[in-house]
This record gives structure tokens, C-alpha cells and sequence, in this order.
């Protein structure tokens, strides 16, 4: 009996770790459409293109392009984008080091967090196209 619990919570952990896995495995070379809000005040979205690679060590590469219709902080720019990635969670940042940082959780095929630029805080929305 007791190798018969073993065996079904050894399963369990498998089926798990193998989710956060093929959660972020399935993210390689993945294209979203984002949305950046600011936390206090709301208002329209910036918009953007989001291209993300993962690597099998967890580290992120990928670009960030402004597809906004109004002026933004990336208005016109293609981004560098860096960082890294454990199981459901992501961190990247856009271009150069000092430059704004998102923290986030994978949610089915998104990511959802929040970015931090200077002294500001925004609600980061990618959702996943391809």
C-alpha cells in the first residue's frame, strides 16, 4: 500500500514539473501582442509586439516592438529584450540594463505581471498570437 502512495505522488510531482516544462518549452521563438497600462490612472494601453526564445536554461531573449498609435516610452523603437524564466514565472527587460523590467506569470499561453520603470508601475498583458 505504501509503495502504491509512493508511486501515484511520485506521478504527481512528474505531472507537474512536467507541465511548468512544456508551459515554457512551448514558449520558444513565441509571438504576443501586448498591452502596457499604467497601474495609477489607467487610460489607453501602449501597445507593442513581443518575439520571446527560451532557452532549456531558462534564459529569455527576444525583441519588443511599439505598435502604438499614440506616443510611448518605445514609440518607434525596436527593444532588445533579456532575462529568464523558472516554471510558470518570467522576468525580462527591455534594451540595456536600467531600462524598464517586467515580472510575470505564464497564464495558459499569456504572460501577466507588471512592469517597473523608474518610479512607476504598469499592468503588462502579453497575449500569445503564434
Amino acid at each position: 500500500m505504501k509503495m502504491l502512495a509512493r508511486l501515484s505522488l511520485l506521478l504527481c510531482v512528474v505531472a507537474v514539473l512536467g507541465a511548468q516544462t512544456s508551459a515554457t518549452a512551448a514558449l520558444s521563438n513565441a509571438h504576443y501582442r501586448c498591452g502596457i497600462t499604467p497601474r495609477i490612472g489607467g487610460g489607453v494601453p501602449w501597445t507593442g509586439n513581443l518575439t520571446l526564445s527560451i532557452s532549456a536554461d531558462g534564459i529569455v531573449n527576444g525583441s519588443y516592438r511599439s505598435a502604438s498609435i499614440r506616443p510611448d516610452p518605445f514609440h518607434g523603437k525596436t527593444m532588445v529584450v533579456t532575462g529568464g524564466s523558472t516554471g510558470n514565472s518570467i522576468h525580462f527587460a527591455f534594451g540595456m540594463s536600467g531600462r524598464p523590467s517586467v515580472q510575470a506569470h505564464f497564464h495558459g499561453r499569456d504572460i501577466v505581471g507588471t512592469m517597473f520603470s523608474s518610479t512607476r508601475m504598469y499592468d503588462f498583458v502579453a497575449q500569445r498570437v503564434k
